[in-house]
């Protein structure tokens, strides 16, 4: 092991299981329920398929299960897309004639030729086939039974941000056989952080905030890529030379901690990113602390989980010396520090957690409710919507907007005719086939809300119900997700489509979401086919 090898994580070549050796594969693994799961189905006499994104791990876990003997007399094909798919077809049914089982690793694409080549009433082919893209979902009714003869495993749907999975990871890179081979490495800024990972303490609390920042994206993450970003956040990528030389900027008691590296517009990555989005302990408000920070330079109370004495100038100091950049950068700092190396920390954290606007914090009925909320007032904001007609503030407007021109629909009037009751539509969250078991993984954050007649959903993941949460408790420009838009105009074209009220239909007209109501009332049919407007 080394410092350059921990780098090499970062740009994805020390975990490529293509690329590295048995040892280096020891060094990346960290052990999920999904090794046993795949074991024991082939142990019941069934053939298992890996397939996924580059990076989700399909090599690697296969390697590794071949690397311990887990395979026994199996027939491992390692990549579809190196293959001739007629012949891999062959190779698969001389195994099976054999009674030997087969575990076969492939992206989407190629497995999805593969299936095309089988025969619809081979067994193989046909649990494939039903499995395939159906394996998250969100209608219980459309899950797979379980599989026979053959089980997929689309690590795609594999949650890789478990904290326990997280902290596995942290612990494996926490070694001080990954300090750089430079004079006085534990003093450099990855030595330092290197170290700092040691503590239980601190592990748990990074982990919490990279899991928290993850759950935040709505997408999914792979093995790759959060190996890539805990490498970063200890290295930042940074040659030994430059860390050498990094050393005298050290004097003032700070260096580029985990988050600070993490923080970094340099990083690149789907976590790393997320992280910076969505995860930055120092945007989180904690007044108290904020202010013995910002006066002190250390938090009142609590001890430092790690050997810091927190030296340097508190930032009032810097900021009435005229280093006013210097000050808030000083701020940002402690704070990202004291949020993973402080005792105070988990605290930080858990105000962070509860401010996300994640799924799974609410129950269905609330989670349905707050959706339907924020869709009102999307279009209506609260002062607006108690002078317009009752109806508007009832269960979801179906606003809609059709023009020629290329403006945004945030900046077109729009106009409702009917608003359904909130029974007409479902909250589903997602779901997997119980005979899974948790072999994936916790399931991913994210709820749709289901409108049954029309078969339209809108899918909610935490950006869209931050987005939701934010207008329904406020009254400036909130921008218009285009997803929602398309989700009205769906559920309002089926709407169109029902028998009108003999009653007259009512209308309301908007000059732009969130903007003012221009006209409201009822247009009644009379004789010679024309129309009443009151």
């Amino acid at each position: 092991m080394s410092y350059e090898y921990l780098c090499s994580l970062y740009y994805g070549e020390g975990s490529n299981a293509d690329l590295t050796d048995r040892a280096a594969r020891d060094r990346v693994h960290v052990a999920t329920p999904l090794d046993d799961f795949v074991v024991a189905a082939l142990r019941s006499n069934r053939d298992v398929v890996l397939t996924g994104n580059p990076g989700d791990g399909k090599s690697h876990l296969a390697r590794r299960l071949l690397d311990r003997g887990d395979l026994g007399e199996a027939l491992f094909i390692s990549d579809l897309s190196e293959r001739d798919t007629r012949d891999t077809e062959r190779e698969w049914r001389a195994a099976r004639s054999e009674g030997r089982r087969v575990l076969l690793c492939g992206n989407e694409g190629p497995l999805r030729e593969l299936i095309g080549t089988l025969d619809a009433n081979d067994e193989i082919g046909r649990e494939l086939r039903a499995q395939i893209g159906r394996l998250v979902c969100d209608d219980p009714a459309k899950l797979p039974s379980e599989p026979r003869s053959v089980v997929l495993v689309d690590l795609a749907d594999r949650n890789t941000l478990s904290r326990q999975v997280i902290r596995e990871v942290l612990r494996k890179v926490s070694s001080n056989d990954y300090m750089p081979a430079v004079p006085g490495a534990a003093e450099t800024a990855a030595g330092r952080n290197l170290l700092m990972l040691q503590s239980d303490e601190v592990r748990e609390n990074l982990a919490r905030i990279l899991s928290l920042a993850g759950g935040m994206t709505g997408e999914h993450v792979t093995f790759r890529e959060l190996w890539a970003a805990i490498a970063y956040s200890i290295s930042a990528a940074k040659a030994p030379s430059t860390l050498k030389v990094e050393q005298s900027g050290i004097e003032d008691g700070s260096w580029d901690a985990p988050l600070d590296n993490l923080m970094s517009s340099r990083g690149r990555g789907r976590l790393i990113e997320a992280v910076r989005r969505y995860a930055d302990p120092a945007a989180t408000p904690w007044p108290e602390l904020d202010e013995d920070l910002w006066s002190n330079g250390r938090p009142r109370g609590g001890e430092m989980l790690i050997d810091e004495d927190l030296n340097g100038e508190p930032p009032e100091q810097l900021w009435r010396r005229g280093k006013r950049v210097e000050a808030i950068a000083r701020q940002r700092w402690l704070k990202r520090l004291v949020a993973v190396a402080h005792s105070l920390g988990a605290r930080l954290i858990e105000r962070m957690e509860a401010a996300a606007p994640l799924p799974s914090a609410l129950d269905d009925a609330g989670l349905q409710s707050m959706v339907c909320l924020g869709l009102r007032r999307l279009y209506l904001v609260s002062r607006e919507e108690a002078a317009a007609p009752p109806w508007l503030s009832a269960g979801v407007p179906l606003w809609v907007s059709i023009s020629y021109e290329e403006n945004d629909p945030a900046d077109r009037p729009h106009v409702a005719v009917t608003a359904l009751p909130e029974k007409d539509f479902a909250l589903r969250r997602p779901r997997r086939p119980p005979w899974l078991g948790d072999a994936l993984g916790p399931l991913p954050e994210v709820a749709w809300l289901h409108h049954e007649e029309s078969n339209a959903s809108l899918r909610v993941e935490p950006s869209l119900l931050g987005a939701l949460r934010s207008a329904a408790s406020s009254t400036g420009p909130s921008p218009l997700p285009e997803r929602v838009h398309r989700f009205l105009d769906r559920v309002a074209g089926w709407s169109e489509s029902q028998r009108p009220s003999e009653d007259g239909e009512r209308f309301a007209i908007v000059d732009r979401p969130r903007g003012r109501v221009l006209a409201a009332g009822v247009v009644s049919a009379v004789q010679e086919g024309g129309a009443s407007y009151g």
